[in-house]
């Protein structure tokens, strides 16, 4: 997810688990060279993905429920790309620490294509989940002029392309009516 976006996430996931994100960072993870600068990472030269990063607190939420959210409000299926961002940067992946949390990515990324084969979510670049999965690296924060990004710059809310896909309570209540 891009970093400029990841306090979108925060405000709607907090909205439905309150408190449950803490110490929330926007940078970089996954690349071939310690502390990168912006201007390197947007070139794609380093290898990098822009990441939010932050603490979960699993007492209010889980991360099979974060990892839920963040499918719910990108477009999974697009590679190299978020929005109008291109390039490896811009790579939809989320970075795991444990075994377990990649099985649960899995899971996940197995709902989500089921729903977009079933056609009951639509409105997606591409008909396949391109989400990657890999182990995480070191986290190097971005620079302070890349952190709440929009709240600093409000004019270019217009660009983000993060909306709201769909909602699991909606897709759930479906499945079970």
């Amino acid at each position: 997810m891009s970093p400029e976006k990841s306090h979108f996430l925060l405000k709607n996931f907090q909205d439905q688990f309150p408190d449950s994100i803490s110490e929330l960072e926007v940078g970089f993870m996954g690349g071939d060279m310690a502390d990168p600068e912006y201007a390197e990472v947007k070139k794609g030269k380093t290898n990098h993905v822009e990441v939010a990063h932050g603490l979960l607190d699993t007492s209010k939420a889980s991360f099979e429920d974060l990892v839920r959210f963040c499918h719910s409000i990108i477009d999974p299926t697009t590679h190299n790309q978020q929005g109008i961002d291109h390039g490896t940067q811009y790579a939809t992946v989320i970075f795991v620490y444990t075994p377990e949390q990649a099985a649960t990515v899995t899971t996940v990324i197995a709902d989500v294509q089921a729903l977009i084969d079933a056609g009951t979510i639509t409105g997606y670049s591409t008909p396949n989940v391109a989400t990657q999965i890999r182990l995480a690296r070191p986290f190097y924060p971005a620079h302070e002029g890349h952190m709440r990004y929009f709240e600093k710059h409000p004019e270019d809310m217009g660009e983000c392309s993060h909306r709201i896909f769909f909602k699991w309570s909606d897709i759930n209540v479906a499945a079970s009516g």
